[in-house]
């Protein structure tokens, strides 16, 4: 069973109020029954003060009617002999302390009041037990609002948690309510200070939720455009493959059905590149860059060398260490690499360094090729663009790739002219932090 936040309040708020009530009402029992008791000492006292002195000892002293049941007097003459007493079955001996005080006679506890008058000696006595059941009676008829108050403060209590929660339940029928494109911001007009947090974080997550089904839909409409050319040029080299009339010309078809299957296959690959990378964060972890980048250029050696090309590592001797993601940064470093290698004339060079200064660390692959058009720089970053003096083939997809990461990292990409006036330098940025060790 799932908890529920207005329900826990509930009891939780009972709980507290029955053990307010319940200390408030031994409070109050515990001060009633108290004064219970001094309103019994006080009638103690009137007794005595009403006993009549004008009689004679020889007279009968009898005043009965002034003592309730439970309260017995005794009374001593100047002599000490004892002239009166209200009930023969409880005669206590006579106790020379005035005032008040608590003895233990006849197998139970009594509170007793002892005075002179006009040298008379008078002694009342009540048992305890009796003013303790009348002092509890008392006191349990003061507690009585406290019985209706009870049930009713519950229930009360109930009542205000749930008109509390209203807006809540309001809130949860409004975004059922949604139709699954419905990703507008919900106001936080009218709602309760608690919610508006709630609301912001929702609105942001709606924010975020809508930029990436927008990248979705103009990624599909993007892909589809793209897949369409080589899939049917794909189409065509097939028919001529077909239409073929000798081995050679059904070999060369064949291979440049071959070549348009490997191109199509890497515009596949950059699209699930770009499509896995097309998201708002990434997760970082600290990354080595000379071990990766010794790796990735031992890898692309063999490419550099087929083509005529000569490729450079420049980096400083220490190890260099950035907080960014390892899976990330080698997709970028490829993607850098390529266009490098795809974009450079036979004899040309193709340079990837490392810098280190106090502030920053910079990431850059450099190479002399035909570079890209000044105007143009701010816009190599879309998709599927492609420079305006690029004859090679390629997908527009690799700086759009990079760019992506560079993002997602939150670093910073610049391109720029080589200091020898020819080709491009794209010079990746990252800040100067200090790894966290163990």
């Amino acid at each position: 069973m799932k908890k529920s936040i207005q329900w826990q309040l509930i009891i939780s708020l009972s709980v507290v109020l029955l053990i307010a009530t319940s200390l408030a009402i031994g409070g109050i029992y515990a001060v009633a029954h108290q004064e219970a008791n001094k309103v019994f000492d006080y009638y103690l006292q009137q007794a005595v003060m009403f006993t009549p002195f004008h009689l004679y000892e020889e007279a009968e002293y009898s005043r009965k009617d002034l003592l309730s049941e439970d309260i017995f007097m005794q009374v001593w003459n100047p002599d000490g002999d004892l002239i009166y007493y209200s009930n023969a079955d409880f005669i206590m001996p006579r106790y020379k302390t005035i005032g008040f005080q608590n003895i233990e006679a006849f197998g139970s506890h009594w509170r007793i009041y002892s005075t002179s008058r006009r040298g008379h000696d008078i002694q009342v006595a009540q048992p305890d037990s009796k003013r303790d059941l009348l002092a509890s009676n008392l006191a349990q008829r003061s507690l009585l609002p406290f019985l209706v108050l009870i049930p009713l403060m519950l229930l009360l209590t109930g009542w205000i948690v749930k008109r509390n929660f209203k807006p809540v339940t309001q809130l949860t029928l409004a975004i059922e309510k949604r139709s699954p494109t419905d990703l507008a911001p919900i106001s936080a007009q009218g709602q309760p200070r608690e919610l508006v947090p709630i609301i912001s974080a929702l609105n942001n997550l709606l924010g975020q939720l809508d930029h990436t089904l927008q990248l979705q839909h103009h990624f599909i409409a993007d892909a589809s455009h793209e897949l369409r050319s080589p899939l049917a040029a794909l189409k065509i080299q097939i028919q001529l493959a077909e239409r073929a009339k000798t081995d050679l010309q059904r070999l060369q078809a064949i291979q440049k059905l071959r070549n348009r299957i490997d191109r199509a296959i890497y515009l596949v690959e950059q699209l699930l590149t770009l499509a896995r990378h097309d998201v708002p964060t990434i997760e970082k972890e600290w990354v080595q860059l000379n071990p990766l980048i010794k790796a990735l250029v031992h890898e692309y050696q063999v490419l550099a060398h087929n083509k005529g090309l000569t490729l450079i590592t420049i980096s400083p001797a220490q190890n260099i260490t950035v907080l960014a993601n390892e899976s990330g940064l080698e997709i970028l470093i490829k993607n850098l690499l390529d266009n490098a290698l795809k974009y450079t004339p036979t004899g040309g060079e193709v340079k990837i360094g490392l810098e280190n200064s106090p502030l920053h660390i910079n990431l850059w692959v450099e190479d002399n090729g035909i570079g890209i058009p000044e105007a143009e720089k701010s816009q190599v970053f879309e998709r599927f663009y492609r420079a305006s003096n690029h004859q090679e083939s390629g997908s527009g997809l690799g700086l759009a790739i990079v760019h992506n990461i560079v993002k997602q990292l939150d670093l910073t990409i610049a391109l720029s002219t080589p200091p020898s006036g020819q080709g491009l330098r794209v010079t990746v940025q990252f800040p100067q932090l200090l790894p966290v060790l163990g």
